[in-house]
């Protein structure tokens, strides 16, 4: 184990917690060589500090048949109506600002088209208000990896009913409260979410999705502020990029092998020209030129078009760190 105390055991831990967030403490408390206390006293200052935002659930999106959409918004910092409004919709996983012709690009994740059809018509009645009254939407047609969780393309759609998407919206804000002490009492639910529980036995629809394998994994999010900079020193920077291979019957290649870039967190087959939509992260422009040049050669791609993130508004799910296998083994070696 020489040289394994040069990695801080706060980065270990969102490892480990990145990897499988419902980790038992004994299983933590072995592998760290620590006490309950001492890991727990751990986990709470990065509850405190703002790093972790919260646990999160990883849906088999491609086993749910979910659909995914990203939506390009023209707006400006004096309507903050639209903002407002898109924080407050359950499905929107993401809120960026960005550099370019848009100011906001948002990802949602919806068990179906009727259902974003109606989240469009609310959005339309705001955006009507605004100065610009412009957006764009892009449909993606299949998902390889969300949250740096790679997807099969093997699984088998299971569709679920109305009742089941009720406990699995409940399940992603908080799947099992008793392993995290350290949040706030009704922090994620609301009062009306408060008084479904008690009606469910949470832990008994878990067990039963993950017998069905509709839930994939448990991680977590993080907060990407500016006090967590030196945690996510790896992820400082958030791309959102296009990509167009050489051959276009080559799309479903690139993403099988894309899939395992560690910068690569999101990655989506659109109907697009540039037809592969990626979430990549950088530690800063410098790391993303070599990402960007590690792509055009090393993959047969055409040409690629990229965002620039100025601004995240919502905690994200992505590795804490790059190559933290390689990383890892070459301190125990």
């Amino acid at each position: 184990m020489q040289g394994f105390s040069n990695i801080s055991n706060k980065m270990r831990l969102l490892e480990e917690l990145y990897s499988n967030s419902r980790v038992k403490m004994s299983s933590l408390c072995e592998k760290f060589h620590l006490s309950r206390q001492s890991i727990s006293k751990m986990r709470n200052k990065l509850w405190e500090r703002k790093i972790i935002a919260s646990p999160a659930i990883i849906l088999n999106q491609r086993m749910l048949n979910m659909e995914n959409y990203i939506m390009e918004i023209k707006t400006n910092p004096a309507e903050p109506e639209v903002l407002s409004k898109l924080k407050k919709i359950p499905e929107v996983t993401s809120v960026d600002g960005i550099i370019g012709t848009y100011a906001l690009i948002v990802k949602f994740e919806v068990r179906s088209k009727q259902r974003f059809a109606e989240i469009l018509r609310e959005l339309d009645n705001q955006i009507a208000q605004t100065s610009f009254q412009s957006y764009r939407i892009i449909e993606t047609i299949e998902v390889f990896k969300n949250g740096g969780f790679i997807f099969d393309s093997k699984d088998i759609v299971n569709t679920i009913n109305e009742k089941k998407w009720e406990i699995l919206n409940l399940l992603k804000k908080n799947y099992n409260l008793k392993r995290w002490p350290e949040r706030i009492e009704n922090e994620f639910f609301s009062n009306e979410e408060n008084e479904k529980i008690s009606k469910i036995n949470l832990s008994r629809k878990l067990d039963g999705f993950l017998k069905e394998k509709i839930i994939k994994g448990f991680s977590i999010s993080f907060h990407h502020s500016s006090g967590s900079m030196l945690i996510f020193d790896d992820f400082q920077m958030k791309f959102y990029m296009r990509i167009k291979p050489i051959n276009i019957g080559s799309y479903n290649d690139l993403a099988s092998k894309l899939v395992y870039e560690p910068n690569v967190i999101d990655l989506y087959r659109t109907g697009e020209d540039f037809g592969l939509f990626a979430v990549i992260r950088a530690k800063n422009l410098f790391e993303f030129k070599n990402f960007i040049y590690h792509l055009y050669s090393d993959y047969k791609i055409l040409d690629t078009f990229t965002m620039i993130v100025v601004d995240e508004h919502f905690p994200a799910i992505f590795p804490p760190t790059l190559n933290v296998a390689k990383r890892i083994c070459e301190n125990i070696s």
